[in-house]
This record gives structure tokens, C-alpha cells and sequence, in this order.
């Protein structure tokens, strides 16, 4: 670890920051490395493939990449592309950094004992064991002491720690040589990794500790002993100078080994084994509060949450998990999470603004308040309160970008972009997105890229480009089965659902449908959506009746808090008893949507209803008044749009289009063509401006395509409503033209 200042720039190597002038400039991973090691070689030509070599480590990059990263160097460094003179081209070599550089070094470290912890919170990732035994009774090792090393520093309070799976998933797409500390550290964005090595040794055991940002650097550690278990029981207590231990050393050491194993599956990903694993271990080790809060996760993993919640309360009456504990905190959270999935969401609310009252009296519970706060967001988004979802995700971002921790950022960018996304808000999601994703790329871990992929579906859904869309939702869908996180992978195979059924790829639908609804992993939100969309499908095939009977059993469920699901089951239903002829059931839908946070939701569902009681100059008011509102987009905004502009297109003469209607048309004109009711609206506008055989072929070939018109609205294919539309008397529908195209 360094620091190494050269004109007006300084590289802290261990914090990984740039100072140009005195001001933190944010640059990519890559761009620092090659600063630093510019700066290490000073004053000498270096080649490309050199650069290749030491910075990429790869030898199939091209020139052009490596141009392309000297050109953001020079400009973080506020070096003159056109004429540097800092970073200078060498002709038919390559570059040389022309400037004095001074390195200043802490205090050498030493090579056989490594500084305690204690004394003040850092960032550190503690790496699987490297187990280079060959013993193939120390295969657990790799997972099982990395498990058990995290959970005891961080029941320490110490050291804020970077989660496990984070470490598990940035590792994996590292290659497998080099500087395995510093990759570690550039791609999770921390200070310090420790990597460990454990190999046999007599009839003992050797352990190798390393902890620093860089292996040059590094401060050592070597210890023997009897068993793996013990060497790194060892290594605990020597980072953080003391015995605070989960359980107690002199205990069964095969039952010791066995809760090592058991964490060795959990951080696989193996919840059902893992859980099995821990049963029997308990029988043999004394009970602590973080024994408890680890077995009520793995019940929750195991989506066993009524067993999870008792473990918990058990935990929460120990005197081991006072007010002032991190174990507290977590407890609190995971109470939360277990009433979240449960559908509990008032309940859920409440232990999440509990657990963030208790981490702000617990320092070592700092570096866990973005991820409450962005759960505690997600749980707003399901009770439909977008004031407090926003909220809570903006104060994510700020907590986690006050933390530095690059990690966190990007989940508190990815809750907010989602947040924004989910309550309709386009305008602002629209930039979140944008550093949501550049943050995501930035880590290098496959859940952050998981979240991204489906962001970006969801902006290229909502822009009726589906084909991105599935493209973007499927790569999502890869990166989770690869994480192993199921939940996740659910939400994504949910979203593949809708996409497709939006596009009118229905045939694909069913199988998927049926896949979901025969697992045991769904969670109750999970199972709502899956039975809000198959009956969406229904309904889209011409099983109005089957459609119907499964969205008022969404709409009229009582037995849970008011959540999205329910919003939305009642707002089809109103669109559903409009279709067959049942306003007055429509009406009685609307209480439901009563409430509905999706702004212009609510009124678009009273138009309709307007509409279909022949209110029409009502329903047209109503359209131009939410038109007219500057915040409303997103998708409401586009039903909007395309339903104000059929409406009054059905109203105008052939030749005599208002300014009004001419303005909606150049909207819709932006839109894309793969959305059905835009190629609709367009086909019918172009047939009534200038009726002729092309238009007239143009509009057949829609309504030819057109599975929903086929089998829900038969006239509008016949030759007698393309000719009254042509005509300027057009048979006047009594339903929103968004959902006749639905």
C-alpha cells in the first residue's frame, strides 16, 4: 500500500482514490491501474503489449482499447489530449508518464504477526480458503472456514465486512492467476482482503494468512496447530485480539468441523443441507443470539418463515442480543423480511424502521443501514406508498455513498432506479437508471449485473421495444441460475412472463407458467403476480371466464395487507366487467383501485367506465385533464395518449384533424411499432387522412395480426368498420382502445 504523487495528481493505493488538485475524480477500476502503474515506471517507454500484459492481463485486447483507457487517463489527470504532457505518446512504442513521482510508504509490515483489528472500523473481504492439502477431508475448508472467519469478525463489531455472497460472486469472474488480494479489492471495492492457506504439515496443520490490499504489501500471518479448525479459531483471535467466539474451542471438535461444513453449504448456496447440517450441530453447542439469527435465515431461505420467526423471537429474549448488538439489527431485519415474504407488509414496515432505529446506536451496524433502508423501500413499493419507498431508497443512496463503499452504492442506485421504476416515475428513473448501471458494471459482481439486466428490461419494456426487452430479461435470468439466488430468479421468470405476453408470444407463456406454479420456492407476492398474469393470459387466449374467475379471487383476498397485487387485480377488473357488458360491476371495482399509487390509474379506470355509459364528452375531459399534467408519464402516460388520440379520432372528419389531434399523432409517431395499439392508432390515422388501396391494405394487415381483435373484437376486422372508419363515421367503440389491443 502507497501513495504516489506526481504534478497534480495522487494515487492512494490503498483506498484506491484519485486527487487531481485536491478533488476526488471518479475513474473506472482499469483507468487506475493504469495510473498506477505509470506511476511506478516513471519516465520510461512502455509498450502496448506491456500494458496489455500488467494491466489487462490479457493478451487479446486490442490497441485501440488500450488508446481508449490513456484518453480517459489524460482526462482525469487534466492532461491536454491534443498536446500532453503528462501521459505522452512514443511513437511506434507506446506511452511514458514524463514526470517526478514520490511514493510514500507506511510503516513496513511484518512478516509474522498481523496488528489487531480492534480500534476502528475498516472494509475487508474475507476470501474463500485456498486449500492446498490435496486431503479430500478438507474440501470443506474452502467455503466452511471462510464462513466461520466471517461470522466471528463480524460478531466482533471490528470491521465492516463485505458479504459473502458479493465475495463468492466477484471471485468467480476473476481469472485464476495474478494478485488474488488486489483483484479482490479493485473489483469489490474495498480496503484490505484476507486470503488464507491452509495445508497439511506433519500430523498438524499450517495456515498462511495475508491481509492487505496487494500481495506486495501484505501484512503475514503463519500459524500451526492440531486441526483446520483450530488454526483458524487462532486467526480470529489474534485479528481481533480477543476470544469473542460463536461457540467455545474446547468443545467436540468433530461437531465444531461439522457448523464449519454447515456454513461451507450455506455460502454454496445449499440451504436445504446447510439447515439439516446445523440441526444436528446445535444439539452439541452452546446457544448464542447468532446461532439463533443463523439458523432463522436458513429457515427463511428454506421458505420455512413461521419456524423462522420463532427462532428469531427466542434470539430476541437473550441477554446476548441487547439493544446496543449488531446481532440485534440483524434479528430486526430478518423479522422484517420474514413478514415481508409472508405478505405481512404493515408488520414488515414496522421491524425495518425498528432495525434502523437500532443500527444508528450500533457503529458496527453502520455498513448494514443502506441494504435495511433499501429493503424497507421495497416493502413500501408492495404497500403502494411511493412517497415513502422513494424516500427510503434516496436516503440508501446517501448513506451508501457516504460509506464509499462501491458495493453499496450500487445496490442503493439499483433499489432506487427500481423504486422510481415500479411507482411509474420515468422521469426521474430515467437517470437513476443510468448510474445504477454504470455502478453495477463498476463491481463486477453477478448480483449487481442480475439487477442491472432487469432494469434495463424494464425501461425497454416501457418503451414497447420487447424484443430488447426479453433479450435483457433473459440475460438477468442466466445471472441469477449462476448466483443460485431463487427468489430472484423468480421475479425475473415473472417478468419474462409479462414481457411476452405483451408482445403476443403466447405460445411461449404456458410452459413457463408451468414450470413456476409447480415450485415450492415461490413466495405469496410471487404467486399473486404468476396468477395475476396466467389469468391475464387467459384472457388474451379468449378464456374470459377462466380470466375473470382468477383476478376477483386476487382482487376480493382479505386475508393479507393491501399490496400492488391486489391494486392491480382490481383495476383489470374493471377493464373485464367493461368488456362484457357489466358497468355497474365495473363500478364496484373501483373502490379497490381506490388508493392505487400509479398516477393516472385510478382516473383512466373511471373514463372507461364513462365511456361505456355513454359519457363520452366525460371520459375525453378526463384523458385531456391527465394529458395535460407534466408528471404524468410512464405507462399510464402512454395509455393515455394513445386512448385520447383514438378517441378524438373517431370524432374528426376525414381531412379535418385539429391541432390537437396532429400533436398526439406526432407522439405517437415516436413510439415504437412494436406495440400493437400504436400500429393501430397509426394504420387508422393514416386510412382517415387519405383513404386509399394502400392505407386500406396497410390497416387489413394490422387487424390481420391482431390476436386480441380477433377473438374479443371480430367487427373491427370486417370491411364494414374499415369502411366507416375511412369514411369519417366510424362505428364509435365503447371500451379504451389500450384495452381492446390488451
Amino acid at each position: 500500500m502507497s501513495e504516489l504523487s506526481f504534478d497534480c495528481a495522487q494515487l492512494n493505493t490503498a483506498q484506491r482514490l484519485l486527487l487531481v488538485a485536491g478533488n476526488v475524480v471518479e475513474v473506472q477500476p482499469l483507468v487506475f491501474d493504469l495510473l498506477a502503474y505509470f506511476a511506478h515506471h516513471p519516465r520510461r517507454a512502455i509498450s502496448k503489449v506491456e500494458l496489455l500484459g500488467a494491466v489487462w492481463r490479457s493478451s487479446y485486447t486490442s490497441d485501440s482499447t488500450v488508446a481508449r483507457a490513456v484518453m480517459k487517463a489524460r482526462r482525469a489527470i487534466l492532461d491536454d489530449a491534443t498536446s500532453p504532457r503528462l501521459l505522452r505518446t512514443v511513437s511506434r512504442v507506446g506511452y511514458s508518464l514524463d514526470a517526478d513521482v514520490t511514493e510514500t510508504r507506511p510503516t513496513d509490515a511484518l512478516t509474522t504477526a498481523a496488528p489487531p483489528l480492534a480500534g476502528g472500523l475498516g472494509t475487508l473481504a474475507v476470501l474463500p480458503f485456498v486449500d492446498q492439502s490435496g486431503d479430500p477431508t478438507l474440501a470443506w475448508s474452502t467455503q466452511g472456514l471462510m464462513g466461520l472467519v466471517h461470522m466471528l469478525l463480524e460478531r466482533s463489531g471490528q470491521v465492516m465486512l463485505a458479504p459473502v455472497a458479493d465475495v463468492n460472486a466477484a471471485l468467480g469472474s476473476l481469472p485464476s492467476d495474478g494478485d488474488r488480494l488486489a483483484q479482490a479489492c479493485r473489483q469489490l471495492g474495498v480496503n484490505e482482503a484476507l486470503l488464507c492457506e491452509i495445508r497439511r504439515e506433519g500430523s498438524g496443520v499450517f495456515l498462511r494468512a495475508m491481509r492487505g490490499a496487494d500481495i506486495a504489501q501484505a501484512q503475514v500471518l503463519e500459524l500451526t496447530g492440531t486441526d483446520a479448525l483450530q488454526v483458524s479459531l487462532k486467526l480470529v483471535d489474534i485479528l481481533l485480539a480477543s476470544t469473542n467466539r460463536v461457540f467455545h474451542a474446547e468443545g467436540d471438535t468433530f461437531w465444531q468441523e461439522q457448523f464449519a461444513r454447515a456454513l461451507g453449504l450455506l455460502q454454496s448456496r445449499q440451504f436445504p443441507q446447510a439447515l439439516d447440517l446445523l440441526v444436528a450441530c446445535r444439539r452439541h453447542m452452546p446457544d448464542t443470539a447468532q446461532l439463533f439469527h443463523l439458523h432463522a435465515s436458513l429457515l427463511h431461505e428454506c421458505n420455512k418463515l413461521d419456524a423462522a420467526r420463532e427462532q428469531v423471537e427466542l434470539a430476541l429474549r437473550r441477554d446476548d442480543a441487547g439493544e446496543t448488538t449488531l446481532v440485534r439489527v440483524q434479528l430486526q431485519t430478518l423479522l422484517a423480511r420474514c413478514d415481508y415474504a409472508a405478505e405481512r407488509l404493515d408488520a414488515s414496515q414496522a421491524h425495518f424502521e425498528r432495525a434502523l432505529v437500532l443500527a444508528e446506536k450500533v457503529p458496527a451496524a453502520r455498513s448494514l443501514r443502506p441494504e435495511v433502508l433499501c429493503l424497507a423501500a421495497n416493502t413500501a413499493t408492495r404497500r403502494g406508498d411511493p412517497g415513502t419507498a422513494v424516500r427510503l431508497s434516496e436516503a440508501a443512496v446517501t448513506e451508501a455513498t457516504e460509506l464509499g463503499h462501491i458495493n453499496l452504492q450500487a445496490r442503493a442506485w439499483l433499489q432506487l432506479a427500481a423504486t422510481l421504476n415500479q411507482m411509474d416515475m420515468q422521469a426521474r428513473a430515467e437517470p437513476a437508471v443510468q448510474r445504477a448501471v454504470e455502478l453495477a458494471r463498476r463491481t463486477g459482481v453477478v448480483e449487481h449485473e442480475a439487477r442491472a439486466w432487469r432494469l434495463q428490461a424494464n425501461v425497454l419494456n416501457y418503451n414497447r421495444r420487447h424484443r430488447a426487452a426479453l433479450d435483457s430479461v433473459r440475460r438477468c435470468i442466466a445471472l441469477w441460475i449462476r448466483c443460485g439466488d431463487v427468489v430472484s430468479l423468480n421475479w425475473a421468470r415473472i417478468m419474462e412472463i409479462l414481457i411476452l405476453i405483451e408482445s403476443d408470444r403466447l405460445d411461449e407463456v404456458a410452459p413457463i407458467v408451468s414450470e413456476l406454479s409447480t415450485g415450492s420456492a415461490l413466495q405469496l407476492a410471487q404467486r399473486g403476480m404468476l396468477t395475476l398474469l396466467s389469468a391475464a393470459l387467459d384472457w388474451k387466449c379468449g378464456r374470459c371466464d377462466a380470466g375473470l374467475a382468477a383476478v376477483q379471487v386476487l382482487a376480493g383476498r382479505q386475508d393479507q395487507d393491501a399490496n400492488m397485487t391486489r391494486y392491480l387485480a382490481n383495476g383489470e377488473l374493471v377493464f373485464m366487467h367493461l368488456h362484457l357488458g357489466r358497468p355497474d360491476l365495473a363500478r364496484m371495482a373501483l373502490v379497490g383501485v381506490q388508493g392505487m399509487p400509479t398516477l393516472g390509474a385510478m382516473e383512466r379506470r373511471h373514463a372507461a367506465v364513462a365511456l361505456a355509459e355513454g359519457h363520452r364528452e366525460q371520459a375525453l375531459n378526463i384523458h385531456r385533464e391527465l394529458w395535460r399534467s407534466p408528471a404524468l408519464r410512464g405507462v399510464e402516460g402512454f395509455r393515455v395518449m394513445v386512448d385520447l388520440t383514438w378517441l378524438l379520432l373517431e370524432d374528426v372528419a376525414p381531412g379535418g384533424e385539429t391541432p390537437e389531434l396532429e400533436s398526439l399523432f406526432a407522439h405517437v409517431l415516436d413510439l415504437s411499432e412494436e406495440s400493437l395499439v400504436v400500429r393501430l392508432v397509426r394504420a387508422a390515422f393514416l386510412m382517415r387522412r387519405a383513404p386509399s388501396v394502400q392505407t386500406r391494405a396497410q390497416w387489413d394487415e394490422v387487424v390481420a395480426g391482431a390476436l386480441p381483435i380477433r377473438l374479443r373484437h371480430a367487427e373491427m376486422a370486417t370491411e364494414r368498420y374499415r369502411e366507416t372508419l375511412a369514411q369519417g363515421s366510424p362505428i364509435r367503440l365503447r371500451e379504451l382502445i389500450s384495452y381492446v389491443c390488451w
